[in-house]
């Protein structure tokens, strides 16, 4: 155990190998001594400056993942500075530890987010006490009796540190195994302290029997029943209505499945073969068990978010299936049988898990032998095409755009796909291999091919990087990450999205005051001016004079106000306006440095659509247009059906009836009453009433936001409450249609299509920072046969 006497000399960060370990990707050319000099200065910093969570939320801190990710593609060492120093705005700094944690009162503080200072500095040393041994740390605080059920916390309850491990879609597995890949002990610090903090959420998942059944249960007790694959789990979970759980928000379906379902989930996962007995006896089955896991997961995520005719929606929940499959291999390597099986079947249950809540599984996935599919190159233009000669290999572009692309779960998947690929590319659909997917229950399994990794892939590269446009809100769904440039952007645009209140305080203040002034001096309720009469002439003269001026000096400073308001506005127009530019420029640097419109054309090559069919190449091929104003929202009216001729007849329904039930129906909207001088006087003095202000009315759901003044209505921008739809204010949109504007040159060149000749890209788009559309899932439908295209959240 240990303790604080632990020896420091032991490096928590030590220089990560340029050659991999065994069962983990290989590193790409390109990493040297400067660029793991300042891969390893930037992860000491994240270790000892920032906290694993960036908000009260719980969502991770993902520095590290993407740092190594790109590091191992080969990735310059100003990339490297960038990609972290576009984090930093995000994270939230650690606490001073001001607790001790020791072995005795290890259990006390488990689920605490605020104890994550002091469960780091404990792993710190019990890290160096075990020397970086993965092997022994996983036994020792993830899979032994100890630390799941044979103690007990503060509380009374168990520990339950491998739930823990498991917990808020594979976070600290997938942190843990980057420390044990790289061979970076710190970082296994940071998992198992990250694992100590999680709650345990899933626990009806992993329950305690699960433990007794893995240690003591072979899986086959007769020899001649055949093994039972993961794909028939996933088929008898599609084939099971129990499943389809209905339900309109995440949390909601998140809670029914672990408070109704948990144990039917649990005996499903428990009939897939995974044998202790059988991974000590024959070491090549552990490796069997992973490569079913990994093909599993990959197509949890490819064929969830597969349409053939949608875009593709690279699922965040999914994708995190996929990318901690990555370090199964690594992390199951030593381990022992026992905990081996544990690991797997316990990983298997919770993916299963986070696929359900995701959305209700459908029937099966799609059985089209070219449903996954996209076309290759042609031999005619193989050796002349400009994007394949620059690209003859489609991951090479992939891991391009991987490395310099601000989302940064982006390149962690492109590299497990590209080592799922590297494993099991040479699989052929049907394949007389020792597994055959066709024997599985899964419909449409037959056709799976070792392709399907590198259309996985592509689609998502389509999705994130085609689509992407360097708009904040283009990414994997649910993500909000945004690169410095844009982020700086919004900030400034955020300041002057809402009418000022200090303007609302300063316009009627001083109407306010010189109303109660008014009715004071009316009632004779002023106080008395010492030493004199309350009849006194000069007295009079005093108290009516701000009856007189108070009027004047409203109008003044009221207009003083709006010239003070609407210059700062023009100036925040102007600068935001430069930072447009500027972001502009940098955009096409960014593109011209990465052979953006060359290598894009290759991209569009393994589409199963043809290039002309796909939304991209629609767009370039239409003629420019001047932009539709927009239509105000009119007056609902009847839907005309036509007459049923086998229920009623023309006979029965007379012309004038007919012609009455056919018109629209018509709504006069009532004229306001004619002002008349007085109220002409009341609203010089008081303001305009509220007949005399102007409506917000959203542009999308024409939903009523409240009333303005017509002198502040031009500059009045808001997001309307109802569906978050953002209405810019009129004298933007005004700048947006002139000829200079950044916008209408942004406009301009989306209508051009995106080529080199355009030589400016789209400015960034006001849109929900968390986009939550997807497509209709092969695997998600509702109980009555009928597509759901309901969607959840989940934060991280």
């Amino acid at each position: 155990m240990a303790s604080n006497g632990v020896s420091t000399d032991f490096e928590l960060f030590p220089e990560p190998p340029l050659l991999a370990p065994p069962k983990a990707p290989p590193r790409m050319p390109g990493a040297n001594s400067k660029t793991t000099a300042v891969l390893l200065d930037i992860l000491k910093e994240n270790h000892a400056k920032w906290h694993i969570f960036f908000d009260d939320d719980g969502r991770h801190n993902h520095i590290t993942h993407q740092l190594l990710a790109i590091w191992a593609f080969g990735a310059h060492q100003d990339l490297l500075r960038g990609s972290y120093n576009k984090n930093i705005p995000l994270q939230r700094p650690k606490p001073e530890n001001t607790h001790l944690i020791t072995s005795s009162n290890f259990n006390d503080h488990l689920g605490d987010k605020t104890y994550y200072s002091a469960y780091l500095a404990y792993f710190d040393n019990v890290v160096r006490e075990y020397k970086g041994d993965a092997t022994l740390l996983m036994e020792k605080y993830i899979f032994s009796s100890e630390a799941n059920f044979a103690s007990t916390t503060e509380s009374g309850r168990s520990p339950q540190m491998l739930c823990r491990f498991l917990a808020s879609i594979l976070h600290p597995l997938i942190h843990f195994g980057y420390g044990v890949e790289f061979g970076l002990p710190g970082m296994m610090s940071e998992g198992l302290a990250q694992t100590a903090i999680h709650d345990v959420y899933m626990a009806p998942l992993i329950p305690e029997s699960l433990f007794t059944f893995v240690s003591n249960v072979p899986n086959n007790p007769t020899t001649d029943s055949p093994p039972v694959h993961a794909f028939t789990v996933v088929a008898s979970i599609l084939n099971d209505p129990q499943f389809k759980i209905p339900g309109t928000q995440f949390f909601e379906t998140y809670y029914q499945l672990l408070d109704k379902h948990a144990i039917a989930l649990v005996e499903y996962a428990n009939e897939w073969t995974v044998d202790a007995q059988k991974l000590a006896s024959d070491s090549k089955e552990i490796d069997r068990k992973i490569e079913e896991l990994q093909w599993t997961n990959t197509i949890l995520y490819a064929v969830s978010g597969y349409r053939k005719d949608e875009a593709f929606n690279a699922d965040f929940i999914y994708m995190h299936l996929v990318t901690s499959a990555l370090f199964l291999p690594i992390l199951a390597a030593d381990l022992s049988p026992t905990s081996q099986a544990l690991l797997l079947r316990t990983y298997f249950i919770t993916s299963l898990a986070w696929w359900i809540i995701n959305g209700p599984p459908g029937p099966s996935p799609p059985t089209h032998p070219h449903a996954l599919s996209f076309s290759s190159p042609s031999s005619s233009s193989a050796h002349t095409t400009t994007a394949i000669a620059s690209t003859p290999n489609p991951w090479l572009y992939l891991i391009q755009q991987a490395s310099v692309h601000p989302d940064d779960h982006f390149p962690k998947l492109i590299r497990a796909l590209m080592h799922f690929a590297v494993m099991y590319g040479g699989r052929e659909a049907s394949s007389d291999s020792q597994v055959d997917f066709a024997q599985t229950e899964l419909p449409g399994a037959q056709m799976l091919d070792g392709t399907l990794f590198v259309r996985a892939a592509a689609l998502t590269a389509k999705r994130i990087v085609i689509q992407y446009r360097f708009e904040p809100q283009a990414g994997f769904t649910l993500l909000f990450e945004m690169s410095f440039i844009t982020r700086l952007f919004f900030k400034k645009k955020i300041m002057t999205l809402f009418y000022p209140p200090w303007r609302i305080i300063s316009e009627n203040v001083n109407s306010n005051l010189w109303v109660a002034y008014v009715s004071l001096w009316y009632t004779d309720f002023l106080p008395n001016i010492p030493g004199r009469g309350t009849r006194q002439p000069s007295k009079k003269f005093v108290g009516a004079l701000p009856v007189v001026l108070g009027p004047i000096v409203i109008l003044f400073t009221r207009r003083i106000v709006q010239i003070w308001y609407s210059r700062k506005g023009d100036a925040e127009e102007r600068t935001l306006q430069q930072l447009l530019k500027q972001q502009r420029e940098k955009v096409e640097e960014i593109k011209k440095k990465t052979n953006y419109y060359s290598t894009r054309e290759l991209l569009q090559r393994y589409d199963e659509s043809s290039p002309a069919a796909t939304p991209l190449q629609q767009r370039s091929a239409l003629p420019s247009q001047p932009p539709q104003p927009s239509q105000p929202p009119v007056t609902p009216q009847r839907k005309v059906f036509p007459p049923n001729n086998g229920s009623v007849t023309r006979s029965t329904v007379s012309p004038a009836l007919m012609q009455q039930l056919n018109s629209p129906i018509q709504s006069t909207p009532p004229e306001p009453p004619r002002k008349q001088w007085l109220d002409k006087i009341v609203d010089v003095v008081l303001g305009d009433d509220d007949s005399a202000r102007f409506a917000l009315i959203c542009e999308k759901c024409f939903s009523h936001n409240g009333l303005v003044k017509e002198s502040v209505w031009e500059d009045t921008q808001y997001v309307c409450p109802k569906c978050k739809h953002f209405n810019p204010s009129k004298r933007s949109k005004k700048l947006s249609a002139s000829p200079n504007s950044p916008s209408s040159v942004s406009t301009q060149s989306s209508r051009m299509g995106d080529s080199p000749s355009s030589a400016t890209s789209r400015s960034p788009v006001s849109q929900p920072l968390r986009q939550r559309t997807q497509p209709k899932s092969p695997l998600r439908q509702n109980p009555t046969g009928e597509e759901d295209e309901s969607m959840m959240d989940v934060e991280d």
